[in-house]
């Protein structure tokens, strides 16, 4: 079955290709405008959002916004198209609730593979772990094949970006892993990443983990990076 990308952009141009170029990938293309009326259903039967902010940059960050914080969307991945002279707005992006940000100009490919990325992580389900299946120190335990984190009962679903920054920390536990080498183990090479983008995840993870276990097993290096706790 086919799946459904909600484009939103503002740009004829850009729009065409990416029309273009979704299609030929077998995805479902439905396209929006950013400054025009939303409701909640304008977002009914997206499996994902590509968003282009082009030159609306705050009409694209009110509506993520605005489809992170209601019920109907809330679930939906978003893939944020930021122009090279916005990256300073990278941050404000992710906390938006964008899945993904990319830095036009990006290639086709790069689109494509992150659309994959986010798409597959969309409500993963658990399956029956294998011994080699599953990571595990003490009492958590990070299932490769569902990308769920377990302990005491308590299961979360991660993000690709989330599983991969974690599954670096654990599987180098006890030694401190510095922000490029989290960048080059979550990120495609040639996506450009800030280190306060790594922090915003991290701090994420954090906060699951103490969920999860009670403790605080990543812990900060000033000026070196991040360490998971054995």
């Amino acid at each position: 079955m086919s799946q459904n990308v909600f484009l939103v952009s503002q740009d004829a141009e850009i729009s065409i290709l990416l029309a273009h170029v979704l299609t030929a990938h077998g995805y479902v293309m439905t396209p929006l405008s950013i400054t025009g009326e939303h409701s909640e259903l304008s977002w009914t039967g997206a499996d994902a959002i590509l968003l282009d902010s082009h030159n609306t940059l705050d009409a694209a960050l009110a509506l993520c916004r605005t489809i992170k914080t209601t019920q109907t969307s809330k679930d939906i991945p978003i893939i944020a198209l930021i122009r090279a002279c916005n990256e300073h707005h990278f941050l404000e992006f992710k906390q938006a609730g964008v899945s993904e940000c990319l830095v036009r100009p990006v290639s086709p490919e790069v689109i494509i593979a992150c659309l994959r990325r986010v798409l597959d992580a969309d409500t993963p389900k658990l399956t029956v772990s294998r011994k080699n299946d599953v990571l595990a120190i003490g009492d958590i335990k990070l299932h490769r094949s569902s990308r769920a984190l377990l302990s005491a009962g308590s299961v979360f679903y991660l993000s690709p970006t989330e599983y991969r920054i974690l599954t670096h920390l654990m599987a180098n536990a006890g030694r401190v892993s510095s922000r490029s080498e989290l960048i080059s183990a979550a990120w495609p090479s040639g996506i450009h990443v800030e280190g306060r983008t790594v922090d915003v995840h991290v701090g994420r993870l954090r906060r699951l983990l103490e969920q999860a276990s009670g403790e605080k097993m990543i812990r900060t290096i000033r000026s070196a990076g991040f360490i998971f706790d054995v």
